[in-house]
């Protein structure tokens, strides 16, 4: 009797984890657009968008905020895509200049890590149609989570494509589509 009910019960946890990788779920990417913001990118869901001043000694600046948050189990392999954007006052921001875009990067991505407690692991610039970028990444909660971050200057604007995720999760499809997905809307 304890024979067939151990080939039962090792039956019945083959089949239900067998049955637990075989499970796909379909996350539906939608292309969205922001005129204001002049660019498009795939998101794996809606947007919410807020809005948040800052002032300082260039004048009141405004952070303007794409964020989808995925609900819990829902196939997502981050819980966080989001997209910022900050005006700067005209000639403020120098994008051909590699001396300037390197300097404001570096601090962008020191004060982000330092905000949240975090250590930046890596850095690399990188291009989007001509425009002067860099890709970082920080760990932090204990090195447990991982934002990534796509940052470029065209013009007087500043992007930042991100996304975060647990750091067992950290390199994914996702995220690459995400960041691949992400345009500039020239007008």
């Amino acid at each position: 009797m304890f024979r067939i009910m151990l080939l039962f019960c090792l039956s019945f946890l083959f089949f239900s984890l067998n049955a637990q990788q075989n499970i796909t779920i379909k996350v539906e990417w939608t292309k969205f657009k922001s005129d204001n913001g002049k660019f498009s990118v795939l998101v794996p869901g809606l947007f919410s968008e807020k809005e948040d001043s800052t002032n300082t000694p260039l004048g009141i600046l405004k952070m303007h905020t794409f964020f989808y948050q995925p609900s819990v189990n829902k196939g997502h392999s981050n819980f966080m895509y989001m997209i910022q954007y900050c005006d700067y006052p005209e000639g403020t921001l120098d994008g051909l200049d590699t001396s300037f875009t390197n300097d404001f990067f570096a601090s962008t991505r020191n004060e982000a890590a330092f905000s949240i407690n975090g250590k930046v692991i890596y850095h690399t610039p990188v291009m989007l149609n001509n425009y002067q970028g860099q890709f970082w990444r920080i760990h932090y909660k204990n090195d447990t989570a991982v934002i990534k971050t796509k940052a470029y200057i065209v013009k007087n604007r500043y992007y930042a494509i991100q996304t975060i995720t647990f750091k067992g999760l950290a390199s994914n499809t996702d995220t690459d589509k995400f960041f691949d997905s992400f345009q500039i809307l020239e007008n």
